[in-house]
């Protein structure tokens, strides 16, 4: 509004035409002023209309501002989740809450058992930072990243995730399923690192469905890298998605 010209815009039916005119009080004497535009200085015309629409909008952008910060103030987060915290333990194990806190979500994190996932074992061959056996190299590289944000986000290999395929329960397994310490919120990792072999790539694509088809998105809650045996993982863009994670 600072940038557009001063007053405001006038129009006029005149004989089935329209003529604009640049309405505004002098400053230096207060007189009015009624100034005729020209069809040629059209952008003066559009910019006094783009400020009278922004002088109706502004209010009201403002009041809807106002009621957002007042609710910012008021609205508690953690006010329901935090009950639970608050249960003795035999409590906790006789109630199903609507959700859990941060620290109640890392805590399960950390006591979480589950059971290794069995197929190709034999591929279990390359050691991560953390100690723990991947199935490529690709896979210990983004391990690794991973790990050196362990302060702020924690991750498990191949953490089964129940999915529903047609109705029908399914197990899959992620490469690797992602928890950010400060939010509680879970993203997981798929690496497809064979995408140039053909009943690879047709298996990854219906796993693919299978996450979307349950609300797991790429770019969402979901990450994806690929890699081909001529076209290796490219470390930068694996740093750079993980920036997103934090």
């Amino acid at each position: 509004m600072e940038k557009t010209p001063e007053g405001r815009l006038k129009t006029q039916r005149k004989r089935k035409k329209i003529h604009y005119y640049q309405e505004y009080v002098r400053e230096d004497d207060g007189a009015y002023v009624k100034k005729y535009i020209c069809q040629k200085d059209l952008d003066v015309v559009k910019a006094l209309a783009q400020k009278g629409y922004y002088m109706k909008v502004k209010p009201l952008l403002e009041k809807n501002l106002r009621a957002l910060e007042l609710f910012v103030q008021r609205y508690d987060e953690t006010a329901v989740t935090s009950i639970f915290d608050t249960l003795t333990e035999e409590r906790k194990a006789l109630v199903e809450p609507i959700g859990f806190s941060v620290q109640e979500q890392l805590k399960r994190w950390s006591n979480e058992v589950y059971e290794p996932y069995l197929k190709y074992q034999e591929n279990m061959k390359y050691e991560t930072e953390q100690g723990e056996m991947v199935r490529s190299k690709s896979e210990v590289i983004i391990a690794n990243i991973l790990y050196h944000y362990r302060n702020k986000i924690l991750y498990k290999y191949e953490r089964p995730l129940e999915l529903l395929n047609h109705g029908e329960e399914e197990i899959v397994h992620p490469d690797f399923t992602i928890i950010n310490i400060r939010t509680g919120k879970i993203t997981y990792w798929e690496h497809a690192g064979r995408m140039d072999e053909a009943k690879y790539a047709e298996d990854f694509v219906k796993k693919m469905n299978l996450y979307m088809e349950n609300q797991i998105i790429p770019g969402k809650n979901l990450i994806v890298t690929y890699e081909t045996y001529h076209t290796a993982l490219n470390v930068s863009t694996v740093k750079k998605m993980i920036e997103q994670l934090l």
